[in-house]
Order: C-alpha cells, then structure tokens, then sequence
C-alpha cells in the first residue's frame, strides 16, 4: 500500500497492523495500545511479541505516521519495524526481568517529575512529594549507549512485594546515586563541549581549595548520564555543597527532568522576571514530556532550606 495523504492516523495504525501480521507467526500477538508517560503524555504504541515471551519492546507510531504522510510506503515501514523488532527482542533477551523485590531491590531508583501535570498518575504509583514536585521510583533494566530501559513502579506492584513507599524511598536513595552519579557543571561549558571537562567531585574540589573565589557563573545540576538528572537535587548534601560553590544563597531553575540550573542569587535582580523566563521557555523550547515546572525554587544557605519562590 502506498502513500495515500488522506489516511487517518488511526486507518494507518489499522493498515499497519495487517502489514505486520503478514510477516510474523500466526500466533504472535501484535498490538496498537497507548501508553502514557511523564506529563500524561499518551502514545499511540505496537507491541509485537512471540507467544513464548514475557516482555516485549513498545513502537510508537506517531513519528512513522507523519513519515507516511510525506511518501515513506507502508512496506518500507513494516521492514523496519520487523528488523527493529528482532534487534530488540535480543536485547530484551539479555535483560534480567526478574520483577520479585529481591531480584529488584538494587535497581530501584528515583526520577523527579511535575505533580500538576502526572495528577492521573498519582493514583496508580507511589510518589513522595518534593516542593510542587513529586519523587517516583522506578526499576533500572538497563542503560547503554542506547540509552536507559526502564519501568514505572505501581501501586500493584508495591503492594506485591509488599513494602510501603519509605523503603522505596530509602533503596532508590542509595541506588540512584550509585547507578547515577551526580554532576556539576559550569552552564557555559556544558553548551561548549557538554559538560565533559568539568564534572563532579572533581570539580567540587577544584572550587573548594583554600582561598578559592565564589563561582558566579551558572552551574548545572543533573547526573553523568544527563538522564532524569534533576533528581540529583535530591542526593545527601548536593544542594549545600553547591551553596558552597556560591558561597552563599542561590535560584534553582527547573529547566527540565534532566537538569536543575542553579544561579547565585546575587546575580538575580527581579524574581518575577525569572518566574516569567522559566514558563516562556518551558512553553517555547522544551518538549511537553520533558516539562519539571514552572516554579522557581531558592535555597537559603544558612537554614539549608530550599523554598518556592513567589
């Protein structure tokens, strides 16, 4: 089947879904179904699986449609999503998908998300409230080059290992951390090179030497992987170290899930103004998914009290 302009998204998952079905075994089972991820952002997915697997790999389907709209054919399609699907069943092959709390208990970690934005989530997973924001834990199956597979843990889930959120809490404290260890970086550099001269305890102990002058510039906060690496706000004793950087009182910007950009707070003139410049860019420049607030936080160094601006 060719390009046809007026083809609906839900006709062409339909079609799709028949050009799959030729390629594989009868009785594999191939699904279009919506998944929803950070934001209740919702994805219209295909999950094709053998009917001896357990887990399988999630397509979506949005990005192929619009590639259908413009020419690609349905055929050539279906060919990638046919070798896709074999290169990710064998990755899916070398996963440890034992999903007891004992296989799961070093691997669970935590992400940092918007609580007004995940409202419907939060009735179906464990959270911990941070500020306007909301911690959830989630179990690491892997990260490679490729990237970092993942999955959200549920109430259900909790409730079958039979542990409450503090504990939760407490493993995803040390595993984070270890699994994903944080880093600081100058903004400037990370927009130069990313980040990569100047990261973590290293560059603490550069700032820290005797005599050395406050840093005025602005640093990002985020982790080695600058994956979900806002959450390295909430690692033992990052925020006072980097009021020590500045040394003094400094703004946190939520500039997305992956980062926190941290500004001393001498060079903020106007408040407002920085509230209005974090909501412009969030609506502007970062993809809705990937959206952690509009908020803008400051921590006072003397209290060790980070606070919601405004």
């Amino acid at each position: 089947m060719g390009f046809q302009n007026d083809v609906s998204f839900s006709e062409f998952c339909s079609v799709l879904k028949q050009e799959m079905k030729f390629r594989f075994a009868e009785d594999s089972c191939i699904e279009i179904h919506k998944v929803t991820k950070n934001n209740s952002m919702e994805y219209d997915c295909m999950l094709i699986r053998d009917a001896k697997e357990t887990v399988a790999p999630n397509f979506y389907l949005q990005d192929y449609y619009e590639e259908y709209k413009t020419g690609r054919t349905l055929e050539d399609i279906a060919a990638e999503l046919e070798t896709m699907y074999y290169h990710s069943r064998n990755k899916v092959k070398e996963l440890d998908t034992d999903l007891s709390f004992s296989g799961c208990r070093n691997k669970i970690i935590y992400r940092l998300v918007s609580q007004k934005m995940n409202e419907e989530l939060k009735h179906s997973i464990p959270y911990v409230c941070f500020l306007d924001l909301m911690i959830t834990f989630h179990i690491m199956l892997c990260q490679d080059e490729e990237g970092v597979a993942m999955i959200r843990v549920t109430n259900v889930l909790m409730e079958q290992w039979e542990v409450d959120k503090e504990m939760l809490l407490k493993l995803a404290q040390n595993n984070t951390k270890e699994l994903f260890p944080g880093n600081v970086c100058s903004m400037y550099a990370l927009l130069r090179d990313g980040g990569e001269t100047s990261a973590g305890d290293n560059f603490f102990q550069d700032a820290f030497a005797e005599n050395s002058a406050p840093v005025v510039e602005p640093m990002v906060i985020t982790n080695e992987r600058y994956v979900n690496g806002a959450a390295a706000v909430l690692y033992p004793n990052m925020l006072r170290r980097v009021a020590k950087l500045f040394q003094g009182d400094y703004y946190l910007i939520p500039s997305s899930v992956h980062e926190m950009l941290a500004v001393p707070a001498n060079a903020i003139t106007a408040e407002h103004e920085l509230l209005m410049m974090v909501a412009q860019v969030n609506e502007s420049c970062v993809q809705e998914e990937e959206i952690l607030s509009n908020a803008v936080y400051r921590y006072w160094s003397q209290s060790r009290i980070l606070k919601i601006v405004g």
